[in-house]
């Protein structure tokens, strides 16, 4: 029998079943996925809110857990705090201003004290840009191992576009600087990998283009609830177009507030409601409730949403990364409209799979295109259940990724 590899997996975040954010459900499919190919002895170290506490699962999948809480009452608190601001509001920050400086130095404590428990991993995998500011510390302790970065998405770009974007001097420069800092030393983290793993092709050529060496690369897909499951009526004559995700969110309550104040006044004449759904919705977001405009907070579930809906409308203004609602909603046959943020890393060809709507007028023509002509919504529909289907298989991928491990 092979002797097993040990791996040392460090995350910001814990994974456990029910977690409900987009890159926790990834991280939890991959540990758990390695741990069920009984190849690998997991130890993962990682970080949690009290909250969370009840939910953590490890045990049941006989993975060997170290988790710190991170809101603890009194002095941890305050230097959570202290930490945090001093790192978003320093222009000099090492980081970036990623707000990190706590989690990382508990996360540096943790894999302190694993070191000098004489333990010797085979493996290290860091997860999140948190995690991959860890690597010479790593490369410090461990030498021998070899070292796996998980980008979640390239973080920088998050930066480059913030600075993009910013609305006046003082915020483009406080942005540019941070970009900067945050690029050199998240680029610089990755080179000490033996491998980097991105969640989307367009990341994998950002790197590429940064200098990294396509075998030091693999291009993985990323973990989202599938929803192919879903029946929606043929043709669809709900006049419901839906927004969803995290709202409290800023790329996303921005990006509802643009639609809101942009395309629906276009689309007055046509009696189509903009439905928000999702958890925690912003203060203003809440303002702009009407006849028009439902701002739902927190759903059980998306399914019945994504069953009666017109189609999705997605004018990101912001964010980094592949966009999982979007492959959420392309899963469950819902047409799509969105811009070029909305629809990065994810090879979806414009008009047969999903929309490509930039301005509010893109907006407004394709709404219109899908109540008229019913058709181009149900071809629609099938192209984009269809492109799912061919292109996102994540247990296959991660077959591949064991094996280059």
């Amino acid at each position: 029998m092979t002797e097993k590899r040990k791996v040392l997996w460090i995350s910001p975040y814990a994974p456990y079943d029910k977690v409900a954010h987009a890159g926790g459900k990834n991280h939890n499919f991959y540990v758990k996925y390695f741990q069920a190919k009984g190849m690998f002895d997991i130890c993962l170290l990682t970080l949690c809110q009290t909250a969370e506490l009840s939910k953590l699962d490890l045990e049941d999948y006989g993975i060997t857990g170290h988790v710190r809480v991170t809101d603890r009452p009194g002095l941890p608190m305050v230097k959570r705090y202290a930490l945090g601001a001093c790192s978003r509001f320093n222009p000099s920050d090492a980081w970036g201003g990623l707000h990190i400086h706590y989690e990382r130095m508990e996360l540096a404590g943790m894999v302190r004290e694993y070191y000098e428990s004489g333990e010797k991993p085979d493996i290290v995998i860091l997860q999140w840009t948190i995690s991959v500011m860890l690597a010479e510390q790593v490369k410090k302790y461990f030498p021998k191992a070899r070292l796996v970065c998980i980008e979640e998405d390239v973080f920088f770009i998050n930066y480059l576009r913030r600075w993009k974007n910013a609305g006046n001097l003082i915020l483009r420069s406080y942005w540019k600087t941070h970009y900067k800092k945050l690029r050199a030393a998240e680029l610089h983290m990755l080179s000490l990998a033996d491998l980097i793993v991105t969640n989307n092709p367009k990341d994998t050529e950002v790197l590429r283009k940064c200098g990294f060496p396509m075998d030091r690369l693999f291009t993985s897909v990323v973990y989202f609830d599938n929803y192919s499951q879903v029946r929606r009526p043929d043709p669809c004559r709900s006049r419901d177009i839906l927004f969803f995700g995290a709202m409290s969110r800023e790329e996303n309550y921005k990006s509802a507030l643009w639609f809101i104040r942009e395309v629906m006044p276009l689309i007055r004449d046509l009696d189509c409601r903009f439905v928000v759904v999702g958890s925690q919705p912003h203060e203003s977001l809440l303002k702009q409730r009407s006849d028009q405009v439902e701002v739902t907070g927190f759903v059980d579930s998306v399914e019945p949403y994504f069953e009666s809906c017109l189609c999705m409308a997605s004018p990101l203004v912001g964010g980094a990364g592949i966009k999982v609602k979007i492959l959420e909603a392309l899963s469950a046959g819902v047409p799509v409209l969105t811009n070029h943020i909305g629809i990065e890393g994810i090879p979806a060809r414009d008009g047969r799979d999903y929309y490509h709507c930039e301005t509010a007028k893109d907006y407004e023509t394709r709404i219109r295109q899908l109540l008229a002509d019913p058709d181009s919504g149900r071809a629609l529909s099938r192209a984009a259940s269809s492109f799912i289907a061919g292109h996102y298989d994540l247990a296959h991928t991660l077959d591949q990724l064991i094996s280059r491990l």
